[in-house]
């Protein structure tokens, strides 16, 4: 007699319902690739393959996050955890700890993602795996950068450095030194600031990749901004449009105008303020955000009082206002 869980000659493996819902998801047939994960975790229940049903329920938490049906994905993940913890798969325990914890993330519960990341992280060490011990470190790091707890923040990065420079790996590294760097700006370390997102722009442009010299070069400009130092802001603030403008992305071009039009807003050079001002508006109202054209009214409203050219002004305090930017009766 043949034993079930040993017939698998008309049994779909979870990786080939994982394809087929992947084609489905392309196609936004939502429910359609729902159902059929759902028939496999069915089936797979049936025949008591653990693993294969814990790779379908992963895979439905994961399309369920994707709709953001945080829960529901809290849930699959959960399930398909305690499969992997039975059968004492590792990796995907570390996968699934990892991927718990940035639901959480999602949900702003901090105390549960941290708690998931550094049950992660205990399973890379476990497992001598340089990748995963890094993205948890990394991870632990964000977490602690959101919370505003600078000290645990660096920690946890410059650890995640640490490990990518044992293992050599110049992508990681760079990884680490925007996160540091950035971390140092936010605390006015400016100093510290700019030594570790200079060498994240020589490495970008070792490696030739203009969308991340663009960033690198706007983050500079933007720590030399906070120094007031104007001269030095606007000029990587300028090449980071300038390799914006050649690739054609509206939207960061929107960004990178914005940027320079608010290093001549902060020294009072109105006139040209505006003109970068008003070139982003004109982005921003095609391809931007609601946030970011209000922002611009705002400023170009200030910009023309204080030319002034109270007219124009006007103009755009009434447009600014209109969405919401002024409170009833602030003039």
């Amino acid at each position: 007699m043949t034993n079930p869980a040993d017939d698998t000659t008309d049994r779909p493996s979870a990786s080939a319902l994982k394809e087929q819902s992947d084609l489905l998801v392309q196609a936004s047939r939502w429910e359609e690739a729902l159902a059929v994960l759902r028939q496999g975790v069915k089936t797979f229940e049936q025949v008591g393959d653990r693993a294969e049903l814990a790779e379908c329920l992963s895979h439905i938490g994961y399309i369920q996050g994707t709709r953001g049906q945080l829960e529901s994905a809290l849930r699959y993940h959960e399930r398909a955890l305690a499969l992997f913890e039975q059968i004492d798969d590792l990796t995907r325990i570390a996968l699934s700890l990892g991927t718990i914890a940035d639901i959480y993330n999602g949900m702003g519960k901090w105390r549960e993602a941290l708690s998931y990341h550094e049950r992660a992280l205990t399973f890379g060490e476990r497992m001598g795996d340089p990748a995963a011990i890094f993205t948890s470190l990394n991870e632990l790091g964000k977490i602690y950068d959101k919370q505003g707890n600078f000290k645990q923040a660096l920690r946890y990065y410059k650890q995640a450095l640490t490990v990518a420079e044992q293992v050599d790996d110049p992508a990681r590294i760079t990884d680490s030194f925007n996160n540091i760097g950035q971390l140092y700006g936010s605390e006015s370390q400016f100093k510290q600031a700019l030594r570790y997102l200079e060498q994240v722009l020589a490495y970008d442009v070792q490696v030739g990749d203009p969308v991340a010299v663009a960033i690198s070069l706007s983050n500079i400009g933007t720590i030399y901004l906070d120094q007031k130092k104007f001269k030095k802001a606007l000029r990587y603030s300028k090449q980071a449009l300038a390799i914006r403008e050649q690739m054609g992305d509206p939207i960061k071009i929107a960004l990178s105008l914005n940027n320079v039009g608010h290093i001549y807003f902060e020294q009072k050079k109105w006139k040209q303020a505006i003109e970068y001002l008003t070139k982003a508006l004109n982005f921003d109202e095609k391809f931007g955000n609601e946030s970011d054209v209000a922002d611009e009214l705002v400023a170009l409203a200030i910009c023309y009082n204080g030319l002034p050219d109270r007219e124009k002004a006007l103009y755009y305090y009434q447009r600014a206002k209109q969405m919401g930017k002024f409170p009833d009766g602030d003039s």
